[in-house]
């Protein structure tokens, strides 16, 4: 189901507000920003970099072999993250080192003119690849519906985050997964995603996996190991007027 709420003003390349501070490991200063256009490149060079080995993204990568695979790839996330940024839901670190994509209660669901143009540019893969996006999307579905049914549509949600491997280790991700903890600690809200293979790393911050299945089970034409998915869950921490005012984005 599409958002049916009006369209935030469009996010332009000018200097934005600071949304977060925060220090890193080796002492830097972090600041976590809204997403802007001129770091849509580079936060798409990040995330095929960071997901380069990445069981699920193999999976669907080895049965794309029509012309342009990489550059179809960005062109889809690109979109859905411009339809994220008019939403105020795309923050990043870096000018697009380190990102995430998040949906709010209520704002979890792509514009209907951005849904548009992805379906159209994935209707450009193979028939096996788009088999394989279709066998996830069942299934984590499923998965979802039994974790939380209703209640989902109630919880924040990391729908996206990545960091490029060069800038790995200085807490950037950490960082990002803190900034919607806060948010959902602040108004009373759970928080959820899937996860493959780096579900431990969510586990520090309080998520558990509550539900799990694999997908590429069966499948003749995948020479791979089948893929665990992951549902997990971090509940709000419940928090006094005054520590509420003090973790406020």
């Amino acid at each position: 189901m599409e958002s049916t709420g009006e369209v935030p003003p469009a996010v332009t390349d000018e200097k934005t507000v600071l949304q977060m501070y925060h220090v890193a490991r080796n002492g830097e200063a972090i600041e976590i920003v809204p997403m802007r256009y001129r770091d849509l490149l580079k936060g798409a060079e990040s995330l095929r970099k960071a997901f380069l080995n990445d069981p699920l993204m193999r999976y669907f990568v080895t049965a794309d072999t029509a012309p342009f695979q990489g550059t179809r790839s960005k062109a889809i996330n690109i979109v859905d993250w411009v339809g994220a940024m008019r939403q105020h839901r795309m923050v990043t670190i870096g000018g697009g080192l380190s990102l995430m994509k998040y949906g709010p209660p209520g704002n979890q669901n792509n514009l209907a003119f951005i849904a548009y143009l992805m379906k159209t540019l994935k209707r450009l893969r193979p028939q096996e690849c788009a088999k394989r996006w279709k066998e996830f999307g069942a299934k984590a579905q499923m998965l979802v519906v039994e974790a939380f049914g209703n209640k989902v549509g109630d919880m924040y949600e990391i729908q996206a985050l990545c960091t490029d491997p060069d800038a790995q280790g200085r807490g950037y991700a950490s960082a990002l997964v803190e900034y919607v903890l806060k948010q959902g600690d602040a108004d009373g809200h759970d928080v959820w995603l899937l996860a493959t293979d780096a579900y431990g790393f969510y586990e520090h911050f309080g998520f558990t996996v509550i539900r799990s299945g694999m997908i590429a089970v069966d499948n003749p034409a995948w020479d791979g190991e089948p893929i665990t998915l992951y549902i997990m869950h971090r509940p709000a921490v419940t928090l006094t007027p005054r520590l509420k005012e003090r973790i406020s984005p």
